[in-house]
């Protein structure tokens, strides 16, 4: 089927009133780059009140996707889609009361509602609710509450939040240390894709801290989090090159890395990044 036959047939879906074929509609659009149509979209279902379209648009209202960012109009989307029942924008307007956006600021009621959703088993309220728990937004501070968020929303799916659990177990946060445990998840966060549990993975070579040291390994973990777009990764891939960490000395290469953490902000690499402008220059 071609884009434009798909796209014929989402619309017939959308004039008959099939509001999943109007979120897959919108969302092809977003995907050929095209939000003012994406917005469109979602703007003509929520006129009918459909929740999970009118949560849809409060989004692209909070993110100015295909239109200017208005926190009130999302707030009022957000709540609409909440009050119909809508778990994912209790989520998100639990979120807009917290950071005080579009509405009075009120950490207490946005917990609640966050809450209620993850109550309900959605996975990104649960991840956001272990993270009040950890911050103490809203609720008092509770470290085994986070963990026990977490690991419940893994147990749902949830696929982006191995680099938190391996965290709490490689620092005892919520759970007993564990370099051992901290380990197993951060390789199952590196099978995803996750860059940050490369870098972990990389420290933890590097240290030598639940495996034995070995700087061989420590630096293709390093190398393949950089690859991936993590900035202490790149950090410590540029400190390998510099100081001929089994990698071979290469001041160059060490710049360029730096570079890079520079620019995702990692203070400390404006430093070595002049360190080595000296060695260039003497």
């Amino acid at each position: 089927m071609t884009d434009k036959e798909l796209e014929s047939l989402k619309m017939q879906a959308l004039q008959v009133g099939d509001v999943k074929a109007t979120l897959e509609l919108s969302d092809y659009y977003i995907e050929m780059e095209k939000p003012d149509l994406a917005f469109q979209i979602i703007y003509r279902a929520s006129l009918k009140q459909y929740p999970s379209a009118e949560r849809r648009l409060g989004f692209f209202y909070e993110k100015g996707i295909g239109t200017g960012i208005d926190y009130s109009k999302a707030f009022a989307l957000y709540q609409s889609a909440a009050n119909r029942g809508d778990n994912k924008a209790k989520h998100n307007l639990g979120l807009l009361y917290v950071h005080g956006l579009g509405c009075q600021k009120n950490e207490q009621l946005g917990f609640s509602l966050i809450k209620e959703a993850a109550d309900n088993q959605d996975i990104k309220a649960l991840v956001t609710l272990a993270k009040l728990y950890e911050k103490g937004l809203g609720v008092e501070k509770d470290d085994e509450k986070y963990y026990a968020c977490l690991r419940k929303a893994r147990d749902l799916g949830a696929k982006n939040i191995y680099h938190l659990l391996g965290y709490s177990s490689y620092v005892g946060l919520g759970t007993k240390q564990n370099f051992h445990k901290a380990f197993d998840y951060f390789m199952a966060g590196s099978e995803l894709k996750d860059e940050q549990c490369d870098y972990y993975l990389g420290i933890m070579y590097s240290k030598g801290q639940g495996v034995e040291q070995d700087d061989s390994k420590a630096s293709y973990w390093f190398t393949q989090g950089a690859n991936r777009g993590d900035a202490r990764s790149m950090y410590n891939l540029a400190l390998f090159y510099e100081k001929g960490l089994y990698l071979p000395k290469d001041l160059e290469k060490a710049r360029y890395w730096f570079q890079k953490a520079k620019e995702k902000g990692i203070e400390k690499a404006k430093e070595r990044l002049q360190s080595i402008s000296e060695k260039f220059n003497h």
